[in-house]
């Protein structure tokens, strides 16, 4: 069969707009008025297709043609659209055309606009030169005919256009810069933008000159944001247009960072957000566009517009304007849907892409309370237009969708609502941007539907999608991107953003999946430094654990990486911490796997800087890496080791610990740091304190005063090893003046073992029992006695009394005090110690009387 011969191939822009769908065409000057261009598949073989052509008088009567291929369905795009270039050149043109080129001429301005926005979208080569020839004498439809110009794509029109890129009329301006971009003309363009150099302020130029050409970073869109705010309130909306018009990446944003902080109502703000509207309609900047009709939709909700008084571009007059009120917003908004459905039937392969655009901007903020038949995206005017209103439950009253009378609140299973299904499905990887992207349910439930027809798509997600997705309302989406991220785990080339982003993520299921794919590939990380110590510093404290122990054991077992790592951990340590924490990961590897690496690279003096102003976790290396360096005590002196041993954080401490342990030279023969230590609030510190004491305390070398000190002391764990080590080293002590300075501790503990200490050991004479008044008193009042302590005090009372009367009076004034207070089991044992002392020394006062015995043993 023939293939198609062209001498030149066919305008890119007609290209696109030809589908495999049929092609009907019409002439109604030649000999065949009807021709129509269809495409179906070989016969006998899956992979190739036939391009036929019919022709004749009319659609019943089509008589002749030709067929042409086979071709593959990457090759059948050129000649098909070669095939329609050749019947238009013959003077065919789709449905209407000819009647809107006859309409060129009609008298009426709107009629003209209209036929030549047609032709425009119409993709009509033969338009072109009558809409040439309407232009210089265009008003009102100016504008129509430059924007069908750039549509059409047919650069004969450049000279025509480039004019009126330097009209002073915003809409004239605007329209010829749009279509010379869509015509490619980079000359005309590179004037225009040197003219909106000239328009901007200085301020606004000298921020954006240098930051234009670069990656449109938050950074960067910032400062131009705030070089604009910084300047007149009411050039912000004409900046915002001439940034958009200059079309860079950076530029475009900082348009769209500016126009959201726009008043709508006031004038010199709205006619620029309706040109950026408009630019980005023209431009097929989809992500604009979808963006900004929602805000004008959610900012109707809240304002009816106020009055100004405006400049009216065409005559100059002063007129009272309502700004941004409602049938403006309406008129838009109907606009809008009437583009996107231009959009259907002339570029049906950008439509779901347009659409997809407009719906995620909705979210659970645009819904209101339901009202009968009114559901809660009521008055969401795109949103219903997009997802149900090819269905037949809703209906339009005004503005709003509500259901029809005996609708379900539900579709029926299976049921398609959604505006030109057929062309979501043709080009279904806008479901993916929805699933990405929006945030109602209905919208996801719609996406998620359409991704199970087509479930190739999720293939071609990229991984911003799938982030996208990972925070979808909709935990069917979120299934469906955790699966998909899955499934592309590569272990030989981890995506680590990714992974990054689902450790972090809130919910325990995607933090877990990121986690399991560190877990589970520890070869594909560990053996990289930069990338362990990336992992050791990130966001995730999971994570951060995670890479710890795993890292840990690694190196346990693999020595090649420990000097690289070890540099990249210093560097770290080295660096302030982001938040509190986030190096405790690091300072954990160092320390755990790493010391003897850092050790090699860290001079004792930065430690000791690290201590005094770095991290906490800095601070724990250096106290652990102190510790393991015995020769630091010469540098830091026996009260530095003390300091370490009490600072606030454990891992210094436990440094300052070893060190004092290696240090017994110089706290042999002085142990007065130890006796600070131990009174310290630090458990560990006390005990490594009480331990040393207890081990290597040389009274017979140190004398009994730091034994007395730590006998003196207020803290139990303190008392228990002072009392050992005083029992130990009894002959040593002068037990009769310790027994005296004993009697003088307050602490309820120490009672017993002082006890025990003055019946052995106290001196004899009434004035050493006079000087126990108190200790006695403390012991025998005490309304929470110790039994065994007051039993032992009773009896020694009773005993020390009889060695004299006048030790017997002390005795018996104390044991007479005690029986005022007495339970039975004491009343009755200090009541005998009384009567044998009164017994012995009858003139002693007592409150116990003692009978006198009469001759013969009777009383």
């Amino acid at each position: 069969m023939p293939r198609i011969e062209s001498d030149s191939s066919p305008p890119a822009t007609l290209i696109a707009a030809m589908t495999p769908a049929p092609l009907r065409l019409f002439n109604p000057n030649g000999p065949d008025r009807v021709a129509v261009v269809w495409v179906e598949p070989a016969y006998g073989r899956a992979d190739a297709f036939l391009l036929k052509l019919a022709r004749g008088q009319r659609s019943g009567q089509l008589g002749t043609g030709a067929t042409y291929g086979p071709y593959t369905e990457a090759e059948l795009a050129i000649p098909h659209a070669q095939l329609a270039t050749a019947l238009l050149r013959e003077g065919f043109l789709p449905g209407g055309a000819h009647g809107a080129m006859d309409r060129l001429k009609s008298p009426d301005p709107a009629v003209r606009g209209r036929a030549a926005t047609r032709l425009g979208w119409g993709g009509h080569p033969h338009a072109v030169d009558a809409l040439l020839a309407l232009l210089p004498t265009a008003v009102d439809e100016a504008c129509a005919v430059i924007d069908a110009l750039g549509r059409l794509g047919d650069p004969r029109a450049l000279p025509a256009i480039r004019p009126y890129a330097a009209r002073k009329l915003l809409s004239r301006r605007r329209s010829a810069v749009e279509a010379m971009r869509n015509l490619g003309d980079a000359e005309g363009l590179m004037h225009a933008r040197a003219r909106t150099l000239d328009e901007l302020s200085e301020n606004v130029r000298e921020v954006l000159i240098p930051l234009e050409g670069g990656e449109p970073t938050e950074k960067a869109v910032s400062a131009i944001v705030e070089a604009v705010t910084a300047g007149d309130p009411k050039r912000r909306g004409l900046t915002a247009d001439l940034l958009y018009e200059r079309a860079t990446p950076t530029a475009v944003r900082a348009a769209v960072a500016i126009v959201d902080q726009l008043e709508f109502d006031q004038p010199f703000a709205w006619r620029y957000v309706k040109s950026v509207l408009k630019r980005a309609l023209l431009r097929d900047d989809f992500r604009t566009f979808g963006w900004l009709i929602h805000e004008i939709e959610t900012r109707g909700r809240v304002t009816r517009g106020q009055r100004h008084s405006v400049k009216s571009g065409y005559d100059g007059a002063d007129r009272l304007t309502l700004i941004f009120g409602v049938r403006t917003r309406d008129y838009l908004r109907r606009a809008t849907w009437r583009h996107l459905r231009t959009i259907a039937a002339h570029r049906p392969h950008l439509y779901s892409a347009a659409a997809a655009e407009a719906l995620i901007h909705y979210a659970p903020t645009d819904a209101e309370p339901p009202r009968k038949r009114y559901g809660a995206y009521a008055s969401a005017y795109l949103f219903n237009r997009i997802l149900f209103a090819g269905g037949d439950r809703l209906e339009l009253i005004g503005m709003k969708f509500r259901l029809r009378k005996g609708t379900a609140l539900t579709p029926p299973a299976g049921a398609r609502e959604e505006s030109f299904p057929a062309l979501w499905d043709a080009y279904p990887q806008a479901f993916v941007r929805v699933l990405a992207a929006a945030r109602t349910v209905e919208a996801q439930t719609f996406a998620r539907a359409g991704v199970a027809r087509h479930p190739g798509v999720m293939s071609a997600a990229s991984i911003d999608d799938l982030i996208g997705m990972l925070d979808a309302p909709h935990e069917p989406t979120v299934s469906l991107a955790m699966a998909e991220i899955t499934r592309r785990f590569d272990p030989a080339n981890p995506d680590w953003a990714l992974i990054e982003r689902l450790t972090m993520d809130p919910r325990n299921a995607v933090a877990d999946l990121g986690l399991n794919f560190l877990a589970d590939h520890v070869a594909a990380w560990a053996n990289d430094p930069a990338r362990v110590a990336a992992l050791l510093a990130s966001p995730s404290a999971r994570a951060r654990a995670l890479v710890a122990d795993r890292v840990i054991l690694w190196l346990g077992t693999d020595h090649s990486t420990h000097a690289e790592l070890a540099d990249r951990l210093i560097v770290i340590l080295r660096s302030p911490e982001p938040a509190p924490g986030l190096h405790e990961s690091v300072a954990r590897v160092a320390r755990e796997a790493l010391a003897d690496a850092l050790s090699a690279r860290l001079s004792t003096d930065e430690l000791l800087k690290w201590i005094a102003t770095g991290s906490p976790a800095a601070q724990g290396v250096a106290g652990d890496l102190l510790g393991r360096r015995p020769e630091a005590v010469a540098a830091l002196g026996l009260v530095g080791v003390a300091a370490l041993a009490q600072h606030p954080l454990a891992a210094v401490r436990s440094g300052g610990i070893a060190l004092l342990r290696s240090a017994k030279a110089s706290w042999a023969t002085d142990p007065s740091v130890l006796l600070v230590l131990i009174e310290t609030d630090w458990r560990d510190t006390r005990s490594a304190a009480l331990a040393l004491l207890r081990d290597h305390l040389d009274v017979a070398r140190t004398g009994p005063a730091a034994l007395l000190g730590m006998l003196d002391s207020n803290r139990t764990d303190v008392q228990d090893v002072a009392i050992d080590l005083a029992r130990q080293n009894a002959l040593l002590l002068d037990l009769p003046a310790m027994a005296a300075r004993l009697v003088e501790h307050p602490h309820p503990h120490m009672r017993q073992f002082t006890l025990e200490t003055v019946i052995a050991h106290l001196p004899a004479g009434p004035a050493p029992l006079a000087g126990l008044e108190r200790f006695c008193r403390t012991i025998l009042l005490d309304t929470w006695p110790s039994r065994r302590e007051k039993n032992d005090l009773i009896a020694f009372l009773g005993e020390r009394g009889l060695a004299g009367e006048e030790q017997a009076r002390i005795a018996a004034r104390l044991l007479d005090e005690t029986l005022a207070l007495a339970a039975k089991y004491d009343f009755e044992r200090a009541l005998a110690a009384l009567a044998r002392l009164r017994m012995s020394y009858p003139r002693i006062e007592s409150g116990v009387r003692v009978p006198e015995l009469q001759p013969g043993g009777a009383a």
